[in-house]
């Protein structure tokens, strides 16, 4: 791998954090309130018209039982007809709010599901965030920090989605509480120099060199050599990938002590760190 191909890609991945830490967390938030209030009118409108239907469910009833009356009164010679027929046509005009106020009820119902939707398809993309989030973060050399930071994320992710599914919380403040996780890993990163992937490669790099040269009978590493001693000095495992990148930069940084060599072609390819003046590297 060349330096100018690693410097690209780390590059962009620090732009990638800075530009997640920024705009792309100013307009979540923004989104955020704005659905917020959204959902909080839609609640206050859907509960009034709730109780307007209770109100006139109850006027339904006094209206059925006056015509109760009024059908009895029919019977009465005396009683006069333009009563009853102005009696129906209020009862009418009720019935008619009653089903406007149904109706009405319904859209605004479908609303908010449409609304809690919106706020899961959003949730998903910030969880997706932060997932990416805690791979670059595990890409960093595993110090007490970085191992910490990690840790606490994925517990508050699945406190806050457990609290989300037993509806303890609302969707508007589960996705607030998972942005700001985002942003705290990102910011953890950004804010860290020190910790770049750069020196996480030349950390793995330096830890090859030395553990081969500890052993004086060792002639060479593998991938699988270069997998168990950083997965070991680091406390957590990595991939091949990760590890083959370490013997590349091993290679680059001290060439006067080791050389790499691969053999076969593909998947079974097989990758070498040997000592210089090794009997591996003598091959050469």
């Amino acid at each position: 791998m060349s330096s100018r191909r690693l410097a690209a890609d780390t590059i962009n991945v620090f732009r990638s954090g800075q530009e997640l830490a920024s705009s792309h967390t100013a307009q979540l938030r923004k989104t955020i309130a704005e659905q917020e209030e959204r959902i909080h009118a839609q609640d206050v409108l859907i509960e009034e018209q709730k109780q307007a239907l209770i109100e006139k469910e109850a006027q339904i009833d006094d209206l059925a039982y006056e015509l109760d009356v009024l059908c009895g009164a029919i019977c009465d010679p005396q009683h006069k007809g333009e009563i009853l027929a102005k009696e129906l046509q209020e009862g009418h005009k009720q019935y008619a709010k009653i089903q406007q106020l149904a109706r009405a009820n319904e859209s605004y119902s479908r609303s908010l599901e449409e609304l809690q939707d919106a706020f899961q398809h959003i949730i998903d993309a910030v969880i997706a965030n932060v997932e990416a989030a805690l791979a670059a973060l595990a890409e960093m050399p595993a110090t007490e920090e970085t191992t910490n930071m990690h840790a606490r994320a994925k517990k508050e992710i699945a406190a806050i989605m457990r609290a989300k599914k037993v509806n303890q919380i609302s969707p508007a403040n589960c996705l607030r509480q998972i942005a700001d996780i985002e942003y705290g890993i990102i910011s953890f990163i950004t804010a860290r120099p020190a910790l770049t992937f750069k020196k996480a490669e030349h950390y793995r790099a330096a830890l090859l060199v030395e553990t081969l040269y500890r052993d004086p009978n060792a002639k060479s590493l593998n991938s699988a050599n270069a997998i168990q001693i950083i997965s070991t000095a680091e406390e957590k495992a990595i991939a091949r990938m990760q590890a083959r990148r370490a013997m590349e930069w091993a290679a680059k940084l001290q060439p006067d002590k080791v050389l790499l060599r691969k053999r076969g072609q593909g998947k079974g390819k097989t990758w070498l760190l040997c000592k210089i003046g090794g009997k591996e590297g003598d091959k050469l």
